[in-house]
């Protein structure tokens, strides 16, 4: 089943000032190729392996000449999830040398998919949450010089994002601190300090009950 806009996660980087304008104004018209699935968990015992596959679709009606390559990524110090992406195998709890895929290029024809193989492998001694991205990039138009002489072009790269987890080494654990509920100008709002003492991400939701003195 090809996949919908609203399940994937994807990234766009844009190179050029008239592209930003041009991606601004006519963002209806942009085709980009989908990517599923667009998350990987996969928990992996220390010092084995494990594949599996992700489908990069072309929903356009011209072929797309696909390049795929990984990052890092980690968590910036906000708390609505936000993503920053580092060049492979520089940050702390990189597993971008882990994975091995193919094909690294490849065409897409119109409306059609192609399949990548993938191979995770967990060193013997690796513990705790390790990840990494798998970019699928294509340009929207082949890069043009200017009068100038700068190259003009504009790239679209979708992520598929690796979270992957030894097994028999993670430990979760958080604690909850400060948890206030103050009430200001008519609207109450409730507070409280999370933080992740564990060594692996933790993907949280609250749920709050206000109940009156009949229950």
């Amino acid at each position: 089943m090809i996949p919908t806009l609203k399940k994937i996660s994807g990234i766009i980087f844009i190179s050029g000032i008239i592209c930003v304008l041009f991606l601004f104004s006519g963002a209806q018209a942009i085709e980009v190729v989908q990517v599923e699935p667009a998350k990987n968990r996969l928990i992996i015992a220390p010092g084995t392996s494990r594949s599996g596959t992700i489908q990069v679709y072309n929903l356009s009606k011209d072929p797309k000449k696909i390049k795929a390559y990984l990052e890092d990524w980690a968590y910036l110090a906000v708390s609505d999830g936000s993503k920053d992406f580092k060049p492979a195998g520089t940050t702390p709890l990189s597993a971008a040398r882990w994975i091995s895929f193919v094909p690294s290029e490849f065409s897409v024809p119109a409306y059609g998919r192609q399949t990548v193989n993938y191979t995770v492998k967990v060193p013997a001694d690796a513990k705790g949450g390790h990840y990494a991205v798998l970019f699928f990039q294509n340009y929207l138009q082949e890069p043009q010089k200017t009068a100038e002489g700068v190259n003009v072009n504009v790239a679209v790269r979708v992520a598929s994002l690796f979270y992957i987890e030894p097994k028999a080494t993670i430990n979760r654990k958080v604690s909850i601190e400060g948890l206030k509920l103050e009430r200001q100008a008519g609207k109450w709002s409730i507070g409280a300090k999370f933080s992740n003492l564990g060594n692996v991400d933790i993907n949280t939701e609250g749920t709050f009950f206000l109940i009156d003195q009949n229950g």
